[in-house]
């Protein structure tokens, strides 16, 4: 298999000189020759030819379909970039935009060293994909240059032959295909089948033509017998035989398990009329004639194929029981038959400049499939390359089933595919919203298998929650498993996101309770929510997940709290510090002359130091051995069980300002700044520390502060005590006697 074609740019120009005739875009086309020789000067191809014979070959097949001065251009230059040292800025400012950007589409994602092969085709497979939905003729480019490399594959080694020959098979026949383009798709399968497996190739070839030996005759009497019937009732006709290609019934053999002898469009007749209403009368006729086998009808006419196919097909049987495949066209339907998309692309001089983009919007609403490639890519930006194009394989490639909506719009998709599929394929938001399906308006289970034909009417809800996981046993393609197994991810996240608010709600409340009692900052305890120490104790990853953990109960809310308030320094190192940063005031002395000893003068008067009476206290005194009058008072425990040694004794009337010490004793909750509130507290009403220590209790995570304060009486200790009780976090105050 083997092509010998020697052509040159010559015959290039004179065939894109019988549609294109303006000196402008041949002189462009020219330079765009001119720039590719040039650049691809001294570079030589396996077969050891030029490169830009390469080239020459690819612009050939683009004005075989009448392309246009830019896409002949686009196919000249199509390796410049990726083979010669030419940038895009280059290209677009030498040829346009449009050249640039079709050059660049089909250029390979140059492969780093870190990434394997199979994920460097895929990238390079999909970059293609992306940029044909925008611009189809990049990839009329593409298919024209794999086209001319595998009519030369020859030249390569056994492995690289089948490589190339697979993913040919795999992404770029099938792309043809669906783009209608079924002789460029043909040869491609034919080729790629030669290089893959050659004896199966050549047993076919051989079945193929051992049955074409042996019905020839039936052939050409079935062409002469239908024409002379067309010419009776005058219907203009064009009528000849089609072979059907090698690899298809490969296909159908091996594939479809379907016998040899049971192909019977192994050798169509294909006729050829003017007008759709003349195809249908020509079916008339045939049928009249011949014996139509039952289910072998299909009118394409009237439901076209997604590559925009139309034609009527019909088997026949003849007299001697033979059977015929007959298909039944017009003109046009044959030139969009064999060249698909191309066949809309064909240069016209008389177009304006603003065709282009024109072209491009009816392709895209011509080709829908186009549009989902977009959508595919869009709905999974993080898809990975081999992940996407394995999608755009089951879900776009492999789609042969023909349904519509009520409307009439034709849905393609794969075999297999269920109402939930065409739902999805529709739209996402259908798909999510599906609560029912019709099929030929009747009610039919979700996993339904459709068949080409059917019309499909899909029931939705906006209060349904979206789909079911048991959807994922049933449906076909990818894109749809793709997006249920998303919104039910987004639903599921959102059902914890409602139950997470019910238990931070819980979690707060838990936690503000364990705040109050401790008489605790809730600001400080949530910023130290927040701290890496306390996340990393707790193992969590936010203040969030701890407080809905509290929630929970899987968390004590106590021990939340404890945890957070060991952040800080607690009582008993706060008041060392400020031990360290206070005075003495052990020199204040109490001045005896306010103290009156009935009946007796001149002894020596001190308050006793175990009770430390203050003016106001009920004082009495205790006459010692040595030692004067010690002044207690009353309720002492020391004294109160002395009845000869006593002493009435009183305050004077008139005191002088003399501060006297008295201990107290504080129980409070340990928390952040207390003892700066109560340091604060003291000083604002001018009561002097002899000395301050403190005791923690760190089951309650209470203190106990113990200090000696000096006040003028008892109505100053009084009002010290009241504002000391006033301080968040202080549990108790009492007046302590030794």
């Amino acid at each position: 298999m083997e092509y010998h074609t020697g052509r040159t740019f010559s015959d290039v120009l004179s065939l894109i000189k019988n549609y294109i005739h303006k000196q402008e875009d041949i002189d462009f086309i020219l330079r765009a020759f001119e720039f590719a020789s040039k650049h691809h000067f001294n570079q030589f191809r396996k077969s050891g030819e030029p490169y830009i014979n390469h080239c020459i070959e690819v612009a050939y097949i683009l004005a075989s379909y009448q392309m246009s001065p830019t896409t002949i251009a686009a196919g000249l230059l199509h390796d410049v970039i990726e083979d010669c040292d030419v940038s895009y800025d280059q290209l677009k400012e030498l040829f346009g935009s449009d050249v640039a950007d079709i050059v660049e589409a089909v250029t390979k994602i140059h492969r780093l060293p870190t990434v394997n092969l199979e994920e460097s085709t895929a990238a390079t497979h999909r970059k293609l994909i992306l940029a044909m939905a925008k611009d189809v003729r990049a990839v009329i480019v593409k298919l024209a240059d794999r086209l001319h490399n595998m009519r030369t594959l020859q030249y390569l080694s056994v492995e690289k032959q089948k490589s190339i020959s697979k993913e040919t098979l795999e992404v770029y026949a099938p792309l043809s295909h669906r783009l209608g383009m079924n002789e460029l798709k043909n040869e491609l399968e034919n080729l790629s089948f030669y290089y893959l497996d050659r004896d199966k190739y050549l047993e076919i070839q051989k079945l193929i033509q051992d049955k074409l030996a042996s019905n020839e005759n039936g052939v050409d009497k079935i062409i002469k017998d239908v024409s002379k019937l067309l010419e009776d009732h005058q219907i203009p006709h064009k009528i000849f035989g089609r072979i059907k290609h090698i690899y298809s019934v490969y296909k159908k053999i091996y594939v479809k398990n379907v016998i040899f002898e049971r192909i019977f469009d192994l050798q169509a007749i294909r006729i050829i009329t003017d007008t759709k209403l003349q195809c249908y009368e020509i079916l008339g006729i045939i049928h009249e004639k011949y014996t139509p086998i039952p289910g072998r009808f299909k009118d394409y006419i009237a439901m076209p194929k997604p590559n925009l196919y139309q034609s009527l097909h019909t088997t026949i049987c003849d007299s001697e029981g033979n059977l015929f495949e007959i298909q039944i066209r017009t003109k046009e339907m044959d030139r969009i038959a064999e060249n698909g998309v191309a066949a809309h692309w064909i240069y016209k001089e008389s177009a304006p400049n603003k065709d282009v983009s024109k072209k491009q919007k009816l392709t895209r609403e011509q080709f829908a499939w186009l549009g989902q490639l977009i959508n595919m890519y869009e709905e999974n930006p993080n898809t990975s390359d081999s992940e996407y194009i394995s999608q755009v394989q089951k879900d776009i490639f492999e789609a042969n089933v023909y349904c519509l909506t009520p409307k009439g719009k034709i849905v393609d998709l794969p075999q297999g595919s269920t109402p939930i599929d065409f739902a999805y394929r529709i739209h996402t938001e259908v798909g999510n919203k599906t609560i029912g399906a019709l099929v030929n308006k009747v009610i039919v289970p979700l996993n339904t298998i459709l068949k080409t034909g059917d019309v499909v009417e899909i029931k939705t809800s906006k209060n349904n929650l979206g789909p079911r996981e048991d959807w994922l046993k049933f449906v076909k393609t990818s894109s749809a498993r793709s997006q249920i197994k998303k919104a039910i991810a987004k639903r599921e996240q959102q059902e914890k996101n409602d139950i997470n608010e019910v238990f931070y709600k819980k979690g707060m409340q838990l936690l503000e309770d364990v705040i109050e009692s401790r008489g605790i900052s809730k600001e400080e305890i949530m910023d130290s929510l927040n701290q890496v120490s306390v996340l990393n104790y707790f193992n969590a990853k936010s203040a969030e997940e701890i407080i809905i953990n509290v929630g929970r109960r899987s968390l004590s809310a106590q021990l939340v709290v404890t945890q957070c308030t060991n952040l800080r320094p607690n009582l008993v190192v706060q008041i060392n510090q400020m031990i360290k940063k206070s005075h003495s005031h052990a020199d204040l002395k109490n001045n005896r002359n306010d103290i009156k000893i009935k009946g007796i003068d001149g002894l020596k008067v001190e308050p006793a130091s175990c009770c430390k009476p203050i003016p106001g206290d009920l004082i009495v005194g205790y006459i010692t051995r040595g030692s004067g009058v010690k002044v207690h008072r009353i309720n002492c425990p020391n004294i109160i069980h002395e009845k000869k040694r006593l002493i009435e004794t009183s305050w004077a009337e008139t005191l002088t300002l003399t501060y006297y010490p008295v201990d107290l004793e504080i129980l409070a909750n340990d928390r952040g700044n207390l003892v700066v509130d109560l340091m604060s507290l003291i000083s604002s009403v001018k009561i002097r520390i002899e000395s301050i220590s403190a005791k923690s209790h760190y089951e309650t995570k209470t203190a106990t502060i113990s200090c000696t304060v000096y006040v003028s009486d008892v109505h100053h200790l009084e009002t010290l005590i009241s504002n000391l009780n006033k301080i968040t976090g202080i549990l108790e105050v009492n007046r302590v006697f030794h």
